[in-house]
């Protein structure tokens, strides 16, 4: 079961308070360490954080295709040589071949097709190289990480031997917006309960560890853009089975929140989803026998009043106060 918080930082995160994120039920703290031939120029500082805290740490590498495999797996390794360290991991997302055109294409001065790409074979190709090379000299547990998106997309070769591996699986369920600032007794109300994510092919529950649920969207205390710990950095939050983590680290893991608590809700706003079309039914109670209030359209403003009955939310718009279903409903 994928129970244990794991939260993923680079450069970006500029200071991070492991004894913080312990404390808030964090387990395990994955770290970039290099990308293509070159070390994250804030990986020491992560990795020292999380030793003087006794915070469980990985290193990452984005794989770089551009890259001789070799070359980067040996980079990899050498920066990691005598950490203490409790898994490798390969980043496989990148299907460019010229990062002054990604860059162009980010900062949107040119289109996203405009970007020249890799051939899907020499991804594939490529990445396994990369995974075949870091195996054989690891001398700890080796975790891919990719999404359905990437490998059906970029990489379709990679569905043949992804699933003789341990896989971290990107799917982001939490959809908002804007950006989320919480602390982290709030995030229990956007954990993805009753969900699995959409897998890779090749990938099946099995060899799936990790399952990175958000991506760049909430903020929590223990993360950082500053070196001075003032100024709160939105990052990936994952959940990890916590019997891989226990068996890889060797300590006990806390444990996420599972089931979504009966009643209690953050305040938050909703809109009612556009593809409701026929509209949406406000009841006076959690249930379809419940007498209708009003019905409303779709794109409507709900105010979110803080009961929550199964799948059912107690909501307010304008001057009404009802119950609508939570399905035909998102965060805003």
């Amino acid at each position: 079961m994928l129970s244990s918080y794991v939260v993923d930082v680079s450069r970006y995160q500029k200071k991070i308070l492991p004894a913080l994120l312990r404390s808030k039920g964090v387990g395990a703290v994955i770290a970039k360490s290099s990308g293509s031939l070159s070390k994250d120029i804030k990986f020491d500082q992560h990795y020292t954080d999380c030793q003087k805290d006794e915070m469980p740490i990985a290193p990452y590498h984005w794989v770089d295709p551009i890259y001789y495999p070799e070359k980067q797996i040996d980079t990899f390794l050498s920066i990691n040589k005598g950490r203490n360290i409790f898994a490798y991991v390969l980043d496989i997302e990148q299907w460019w071949n010229n990062w002054d055109a990604w860059y162009k294409a980010v900062i949107k001065q040119i289109s996203w097709s405009a970007v020249p790409r890799i051939r899907p074979d020499l991804i594939a190709k490529h990445a396994k190289q990369c995974v075949d090379y870091l195996v054989s000299r690891a001398d700890k547990s080796v975790i891919l990480y990719t999404s359905y998106g990437f490998v059906t997309s970029y990489a379709q070769g990679m569905s043949e031997w992804l699933g003789d591996y341990s896989n971290w699986v990107a799917n982001y369920v939490v959809q908002s917006n804007k950006k989320l600032t919480l602390e982290w007794e709030d995030l229990v109300y956007y954990l993805p309960y009753g969900k699995t994510p959409l897998l890779p092919p090749g990938v099946t529950l099995k060899n799936m560890v990790g399952w990175q649920f958000t991506g760049d969207l909430i903020s929590l205390p223990g993360t950082y853009y500053d070196d001075r710990a003032t100024i709160l950095s939105p990052i990936d939050l994952n959940l990890f089975s916590k019997e891989w983590l226990e068996k890889a680290t060797g300590k006990t893991m806390p444990t996420a929140p599972i089931t979504m608590p009966e009643g209690k809700d953050v305040a938050v706003k909703y809109s009612v989803s556009p593809w409701v079309t026929l509209g949406l039914r406000m009841r006076e109670g959690p249930d379809l026998n419940s007498q209708i209030i009003t019905v409303l359209k779709a794109g409507s403003i709900l105010d979110y009043a803080g009961k929550s009955k199964g799948m059912w939310k107690n909501v307010t718009w304008n001057d009404l106060s009802g119950w609508v279903h939570g399905s035909y409903i998102q965060k805003i």
